[in-house]
């Protein structure tokens, strides 16, 4: 088990998250936790999860549940990293669109022990 510093910085070594499930779940809590971090999800295109994400920086929807949908879906996501979206827009995008005063603090605290 890792506390919240710790694993904002383990986030922060990866490139990318990566969420492939077909299922119906709510907004797993690792989206927006790597997007606070600056790193950039490839999402499902499952209805709850389009209508919490889109239009957010840093996300790119696969086009299907399909192996090559996922694939056109990183390729998008590296084209967006090579035309300058950066960690910090990520994570600015981020906390700017938190409405919950408690989500704020936490996203302001891990961006703050993420520097």
């Amino acid at each position: 088990m890792l506390n919240a510093q710790q694993f904002a910085v383990e986030i922060a070594n990866c490139d990318i998250g990566i969420l492939c499930s077909g299922y119906g779940e709510g907004s797993p809590f690792i989206i927006v936790e790597a997007l606070a971090c600056g790193r950039g999800f490839i999402l499902p295109p499952l209805e709850g999860l389009l209508e919490a994400y889109r239009g957010f920086h840093g996300i790119v929807f696969a086009a299907a549940h399909t192996v090559e949908a996922f694939v056109d879906a990183l390729i998008k996501m590296d084209d967006a990293i090579k035309d300058g979206l950066s960690p910090e827009v990520i994570a600015h995008d981020v906390l700017n669109r938190s409405t919950s005063v408690a989500a704020q603090q936490v996203l302001q605290r891990l961006e703050a022990d993420h520097h």
